[in-house]
């Protein structure tokens, strides 16, 4: 499994998925924020993963080819995300038909993105609810890709 991680997610969470790609699996993390990132890669090292790679990126522009992650997490910070909009598009290009989107966040921020804003926007870049999870600190939205967009129909 190809698994796409993008905002500020803890090293726990990226470590967590690293060891459920393995071992044929990988885990990219994308981080804006290069202080950021290598506060990640300094907590990380010490578990030498060879299957996970950290990088910075542009906002809205996702460094991987087309239909090639299995999931993909934005993870807290989506109001810290410049352009949402045009990394849903990018997130949605990335992932493979029938691959899932989830968004985890802290219900504290809800008032800054509020859910249904979330899912419209998820609606308008081609994914398609299929769960939704709150607790009282919490909320995880699951989106999919559309099973029937087939990179070779241009979906």
């Amino acid at each position: 499994m190809h698994v796409l991680v993008i905002g500020s997610a803890s090293a726990a969470f990226i470590a967590r998925a690293a060891e459920r790609a393995a071992p044929d699996g990988k885990v990219i993390a994308l981080c804006d924020d290069g202080k950021a990132l290598r506060r990640l890669e300094n907590r990380l090292a010490p578990l030498e993963f060879d299957h996970l790679i950290l990088e910075t990126f542009s906002p809205g522009r996702i460094p991987l080819s087309d239909h090639s992650i299995n999931r993909a997490f934005l993870v807290m910070g989506l109001r810290e995300i410049p352009d949402l909009d045009r990394t849903l598009a990018e997130v949605h290009r990335v992932v493979r038909p029938a691959g899932q989107l989830i968004i985890h966040r802290r219900r504290l921020f809800a008032r800054f993105l509020p859910r249904q804003r979330i899912v419209s926007m998820c609606l308008d870049a081609g994914f398609y609810l299929v769960a939704s999870h709150a607790t009282p600190l919490h909320h995880t939205l699951t989106f999919e890709k559309h099973h029937s967009q087939d990179p070779a129909q241009g979906g």
